[in-house]
């Protein structure tokens, strides 16, 4: 588990509307992804089936416009990532079809959490092939 912004950091207080990369994660080959994944908030190295590794954030805040930019996507099916907060998948969703490049985004749900909240991603496709390289940012405020 880790704490995003770090503590003691310009970041890790006050609001900002700016939109700020969440994760980058290019190059993404197929990886029996028909199960579904947990990653932590601010990492996507350390998948698992399971939950374990999830994030706190140095403040309370809101999540929200939630952007995805793929720029090469040969995923043969839907790719399915939500923000997961305490172990639940909440409203924050953005799916991307199969073979699609382009934006998707979520401008609808905003996420309210606390310091205590444990933040992560749940990321799912039924692709038997292929592979994405994208970015995903959003608003933390």
């Amino acid at each position: 588990m880790g704490v995003y912004p770090p503590q003691g950091t310009g970041s890790s207080g006050g609001s900002s509307t700016t939109p700020f990369q969440l994760w980058n994660y290019l190059n993404a080959s197929y990886v029996n992804w028909t199960t579904k994944l947990y990653y932590p908030l601010l990492d996507w190295f350390g998948g698992s089936a399971t939950e374990a590794n999830t994030q706190t954030l140095a403040r309370a805040g809101t999540i929200k416009n939630l952007r995805i930019n793929v720029v090469a996507n040969t995923f043969n099916a839907a790719l399915v990532i939500k923000l997961r907060k305490n172990g639940v998948d909440t409203a924050l969703t953005v799916s991307i079809p199969a073979n699609t490049i382009g934006t998707f985004s979520d401008t609808t749900h905003a996420i309210a959490f606390a310091v205590t909240d444990l933040m992560g991603w749940s990321v799912f496709t039924t692709a038997t092939s292929g592979g994405i390289t994208m970015v995903l940012t959003g608003e933390y405020v």
